[in-house]
């Protein structure tokens, strides 16, 4: 059966958006170029449909089977698809942008090169996605279990859009980015890629992002307060005046199996390479670390635990370690010249 084409008559489009559509079998129904902007589809059975060029943009599709359709260069922007069910789906090159789609399952779905910009995908659950070159800028993502999701390639963060209201504010703060622009509440990120990411100004507080490979990533300005870095691979990341207050940077928790060098000594976090120039680490667990050449001028780290950290030629000028565990810490060629060290507990150091 074919319906009305891309040349489908005002008469026919109020019919097709009209309630007499939840009386109808759209099941194997040929929609290809049709017009269905704003129809209401709510929870119809569209399996083996063929959407090949649908304007779908505005339209109802909220608990519909959508699975072993043809959706080849449909237009969905805009559209609800929240508990939709899109198994195995080939959307990539798709139009997504401001699409509602919590809720769904995107287990097996291909997104690559898709325009998420905007959308809300709260609560959709991700299974090994392929992500590749999608644009997910500006997308609510909380409550997302995104581990072992490769995120490497995906535009996570609008840096024009940053740009604008830097100019529009004279100022930019982690939060204020972060509210705009990216909604990652309670997002899960353990085992992800994301080496390479732009991550900048982006609130990921409270985020889990154990064992995550953030390499290479551009954190400037991110709001990582609270968040589990625990086991993660920062290996040349940019955190400078990042906020890492409370954060667990420690290599491994109880809940692991530490690798053992000989001795039974546990390997801490290696953050050699990072920019943490102007970073906020106040409070945050980096017990074991290794700094050996990073730039830590005007960080602060008030508060932290940095027992048996390695900061052999640090630079630490001007930065505020009032509070700080250093206990058993290596401080060899550390330049601390301007350093706050009020209160830090130096017990077990080399003098």
């Amino acid at each position: 059966m074919e319906l009305c084409r891309s040349t489908t008559t005002d008469l026919e489009l109020e019919f097709i958006k009209s309630s007499y559509l939840s009386h109808l079998d759209f099941n194997g129904i040929d929609f290809s170029g049709t017009n269905l902007t704003e129809a209401n589809l709510s929870g119809k059975d569209l399996r083996a449909t063929n959407f090949n060029g649908t304007n779908f943009s505005g339209a109802n599709l909220s608990r519909a089977d959508l699975s072993k359709t043809d959706p080849r260069e449909v237009n969905l922007r805009g559209a609800n698809l929240s508990k939709a069910k899109l198994y195995k789906q080939n959307l990539n090159g798709a139009d997504l942008s401001g699409t509602n789609l919590s809720g769904v399952d995107l287990s097996g779905v291909d997104l690559s090169k898709v325009n998420l910009r905007g959308a809300n995908l709260s609560k959709a659950k991700f299974y090994k996605q392929n992500l590749n070159g999608a644009d997910l800028s500006g997308t609510n993502l909380s409550g997302v279990d995104l581990s072992g999701v490769d995120l490497s390639k995906v535009k996570l963060v609008d840096l024009d859009e940053i740009r604008l209201k830097l100019l529009a504010f004279n100022e930019i703060r982690p939060m204020d980015s972060a509210q705009r622009i990216s909604y990652f509440n309670n997002a899960n990120f353990r085992g992800a890629n994301l080496s390479k990411a732009n991550l900048s100004g982006t609130n990921l507080s409270r985020i889990n992002f154990s064992k995550v490979d953030l390499s290479e990533a551009i954190l400037t300005k991110a709001n990582l307060s609270g968040a589990d870095l625990s086991g993660v691979n920062l290996s040349g990341a940019d955190l400078s005046s990042a906020s890492l207050i409370g954060a667990n940077l420690s290599q491994y928790k109880p809940t692991y199996t530490p690798i053992s060098l000989g001795g039974g000594s546990k390997v801490g976090l290696d953050l050699k390479k990072i920019n943490f120039s102007g970073a906020n680490l106040s409070e945050a667990n980096l017990s074991g670390a290794n700094f050996s050449g990073v730039d830590l001028s005007e960080a602060n780290l008030s508060g932290a635990n940095l027992s048996g950290a390695d900061f052999s030629g640090v630079d630490l000028s001007e930065a505020n370690l009032s509070g700080a565990n250093l206990s058993r810490a290596n401080f060899s060629g550390v330049d601390l010249s301007g350093a706050d060290l009020s209160g830090a507990n130096f017990s077990g150091v080399d003098p």
